[in-house]
C-alpha cells in the first residue's frame, strides 16, 4: 500500500551545467549492442518479454533500449529484470548516476542501483524510483516503502532526466527529475532517503526491474525506453551529460576484413549533381534493424579507378520520401568511431582519416527505404553505393 501526503523536500533548481561536469558514459545503446545487458525473467517465463535496442525517434543514428514486459503469464508474480555494470568501485564515495526515462501508458517498472552482483529481486535496491499505473514517480525510503513524489505525476510517452545522487557512505541517497511539464527544471524530489539494502557493497550495478501482473491484476502493459545512462564517479553532478560525457573507445578496427558475418548490397555507377543521381532501394523485412550504408568516391581511387566522386552525398528516405537522415563526409557522424569498427567486422573495405566518402549507420524501423548518392560539389565521377546488414 502507498504511501500518501508524505512531507518531502521538493525544491525547484536551476539547470544550468555543472563546469566541473565529469561525466562518463555507462550505456548511450548507440552501438546496437547488448553486450553487457544482463536479462533475467522470474520462473523462466519465456513470454515474459524482452530488450530491443531502436533507433532514437529524434537521431535515427542513435538508439535508445526499450523494454518490453511481454504478455501476462503464470500466476501474475513473474517480473522482467535487467540490469548491468556501473563503474562504483569505491565504496565510501559519493557518486551521481543518471539515467534518461519513458514510459508507455500502462507500467509498473522501478529502476534504480544495487549493490549484488545479480539483482534479482526488489530487495536488492539501495536507491530506487518507480512508476505504477497511476504514473505518479515514488521513490524508496529504506524499510519504510515507497514514498510518492509531491506532485509527482507523469506524462506518457515523456523522456523524464533522473538523478540520483549516492552517499555510500551515509548509505542515502537524494533523487532529482527534470521532464514534462510536471517538472519544467530540475526538481529534488527526494533528501537523504535510507538505502532499501545497507551493507559496504559498491553501488555497481543499474537495475530495471518490471511486474507483468495478470489478467485479473494487470501491471506492466506497455514498454518502457531507457538512454543515456551515465555517471560521475567524483561527486555529485546535476548537469544534463551531453557534450561533456567522455564515451569509452569502441576498439580497435580489426586491420584485416572479414571478421563478421557479411550481408549487403552494393552497386556502382556515375553520379553528378540534378537528375543524375544514383538510388538504391532495400526494405527491413522486421521489427528494428541497425544498417551500415556508406557512399564510396575517394576509396575507388586507391583502386585504381579513374574520375572517382570526389564528394559523394548519401541521403537516406523512407516510403513517405521524408529524410531519414544524410551524410557528406563520413568523420562528421557522432559515431564515426563505431562506424569505423563496424565496417570491418562486416568486410568493408574502410575509409581512409580525412576523406570525403560518407556513411550512415542507422536504426530503421519495418519498411521500405531509398538511398539518394549525389555530388556535393557538382562534379561528376563513379561512385559505390553500399548497405549492410549489421548482425
Amino acid at each position: 500500500m502507498k504511501k500518501t501526503n508524505i512531507a518531502l523536500v521538493a525544491t525547484a533548481l536551476l539547470a544550468a551545467p555543472f563546469a566541473n561536469a565529469a561525466w562518463e558514459s555507462v550505456n548511450n545503446f548507440d552501438s546496437g549492442s547488448t553486450a553487457g545487458i544482463t536479462v533475467a525473467r522470474s520462473n523462466d517465463e519465456p513470454t515474459n518479454g524482452g530488450i530491443t535496442i531502436i533507433a532514437d525517434p529524434n537521431d535515427a543514428s542513435k538508439g535508445i533500449l526499450e523494454m518490453d514486459p511481454g504478455m501476462f503469464g503464470g500466476d501474475g508474480t513473474q517480473t522482467h529484470n535487467v540490469w548491468f555494470s556501473i563503474p562504483f568501485s569505491d565504496i565510501a564515495s559519493t557518486g551521481t548516476i543518471y539515467a534518461k526515462m519513458k514510459r508507455g501508458e500502462l507500467v509498473d517498472v522501478v529502476w534504480g542501483t544495487s549493490p549484488t552482483a545479480e539483482p534479482a529481486s526488489y530487495g536488492d535496491y539501495s536507491a530506487a524510483l518507480r512508476w505504477e499505473l497511476d504514473g505518479i514517480f515514488d521513490f524508496r525510503e529504506g524499510s519504510e516503502g515507497y514514498p510518492e513524489v509531491t506532485n509527482g505525476s507523469s506524462t506518457a510517452d515523456t523522456w523524464y532526466h533522473t538523478w540520483f545522487v549516492l552517499n555510500s557512505t551515509n548509505q542515502t541517497y537524494d533523487v532529482h527529475i527534470q521532464g514534462g511539464t510536471e517538472f519544467p527544471t530540475r526538481t529534488q524530489v527526494a533528501n537523504d532517503a535510507a538505502f532499501r539494502k545497507q551493507g559496504t557493497d559498491p553501488q555497481n550495478r543499474f537495475y530495471v526491474r518490471m511486474s507483468t501482473g495478470d489478467i485479473t491484476n494487470p501491471k506492466s502493459v506497455d514498454k518502457v525506453w531507457v538512454d543515456d545512462v551515465t555517471v560521475d564517479t567524483a561527486g555529485e553532478n546535476l548537469s544534463i551529460p551531453g557534450t561533456d560525457v567522455v564515451v569509452t573507445d569502441p576498439g580497435v578496427v580489426p586491420t584485416e576484413n572479414g571478421s563478421g558475418q557479411l550481408s549487403n548490397i552494393s552497386t556502382r555507377g556515375q553520379v553528378s549533381s540534378g537528375e543524375n543521381a544514383m538510388f538504391v532501394g532495400f526494405v527491413v523485412p522486421d521489427d528494428s534493424r541497425r544498417v551500415l550504408i556508406r557512399g564510396g568516391g575517394p576509396i575507388l581511387g586507391g583502386f585504381g579507378v579513374n574520375g572517382f566522386l570526389a564528394n559523394p552525398v548519401i541521403t537516406v528516405r523512407n516510403s513517405s520520401n521524408e529524410v531519414v537522415a544524410t551524410n557528406t563526409n563520413w568523420e562528421d557522424n557522432s559515431n564515426s568511431a563505431s562506424i569505423a569498427l563496424t565496417a570491418a567486422s562486416v568486410g568493408a573495405q574502410p575509409f581512409t582519416a580525412g576523406s570525403a566518402d560518407s556513411a550512415l549507420m542507422l536504426f530503421l524501423p519495418k519498411g521500405s527505404y531509398t538511398v539518394e548518392v549525389t555530388s556535393g560539389d557538382s562534379t561528376t565521377g563513379v561512385v559505390l553505393a553500399e548497405i549492410y546488414r549489421i548482425p
